[in-house]
């Protein structure tokens, strides 16, 4: 990573510091900054938590217009990309903006896209943002009463099948007609293992475990470790020294996803590959290592 992209980086913390501790102009003036350089970099992985957080911000300031266009964007990419994780993520906020400007039935809808994807990938909300989360959800609740809510809710079934069949569309990952369970076993691969990464980037260590099985097994240059209880203690040292992943280039043969990737050391690049392996058996990762360290061979 170049020096314009590390600053954007710098930035993009910076600016989650300051919204952390409640100075939302200097935290949109910064996260604006990083925004810039980050999209001259062109790395749209990069580029997608930055407009997250700037979401979030503008929303707490009370501009629902400019925090609905920040999710939306960030949205967009995340589906060109496949990252079904993610797009609960947006949807949450725009959930939240639905519901502050008096449109409760699609508030709903959209909650109930969300908590869809969550359910069917295993990943609760992360703790920090479920009081904000609940405080928005009575509001829609109240707006439309429990029988309203509970119908618009059912709606956004429907909007979630199209949701994942155009990530499909989109990213290659799975094909219209053939088997269904096959496309849908594709799919979910793919999206655990973005989903463990993503949260492990986030530092969000408890919720990064939900992706992985109890007797999995992690093989990297730091050691081969075996069980959850293990590899969270790895995870949770490596992430204290400021390591993170950028993947790209995903390939699954029945749950052997395959990906190009590079490691980062506080945003520093110190090595990238295209033999990065994580294997996934109904629904869990059951080993993340490299095509060269795969049990299996």
């Amino acid at each position: 990573m170049n020096e314009r992209g590390s600053m954007g980086l710098l930035l993009r913390d910076l600016g989650r510091v300051a919204y952390q501790e409640g100075d939302y102009p200097q935290a949109v003036a910064l996260l604006e900054e990083s925004l810039a350089l980050l999209e001259q970099l062109g790395n749209k992985h990069l580029l997608n938590y930055t407009l997250l957080a700037l979401g979030e911000v503008t929303r707490l300031q009370g501009d629902d217009e400019q925090a609905a266009a920040y999710y939306r964007r960030s949205l967009t990419l995340h589906r060109k990309r496949g990252a079904v994780l993610e797009v609960a993520d947006r949807f949450e906020g725009l959930t939240k903006v639905a519901g502050r400007q008096g449109q409760p039935e699609r508030a709903a809808r959209l909650f109930g896209a969300a908590q869809a994807l969550r359910e069917q990938l295993g990943t609760p909300l992360p703790p920090i943002d479920q009081a904000d989360y609940d405080c928005n959800l009575t509001i829609v609740r109240a707006a439309l009463g429990e029988g309203g809510f509970s119908m618009s809710n059912k709606y956004s079934c429907i909007f979630l099948i199209l949701l994942v069949m155009a990530a499909l569309a989109l990213t290659g990952c799975g094909q219209v007609g053939g088997s269904s369970a096959s496309n849908s076993q594709s799919a979910d691969a793919v999206a655990v293992v973005r989903g463990y990464y993503d949260a492990f980037n986030k530092k969000q260590i408890d919720q990064a475990v939900t992706y992985i099985a109890d007797d999995a097994r992690f093989i990297n240059p730091t050691g081969d470790y075996t069980g959850k209880a293990q590899i969270r203690e790895h995870l949770q040292g490596i992430a204290n020294e400021g390591l993170s992943f950028d993947l790209s280039q995903f390939k699954n043969d029945n749950g052997r996803v395959t990906y190009a990737y590079k490691v980062l050391i506080n945003g520093e690049l110190v090595e990238e590959g295209d033999g990065g392996l994580t294997i996934v058996k109904n629904g869990k990762i059951v080993f993340d290592g490299t095509v060269e360290t795969d049990p299996g061979q």
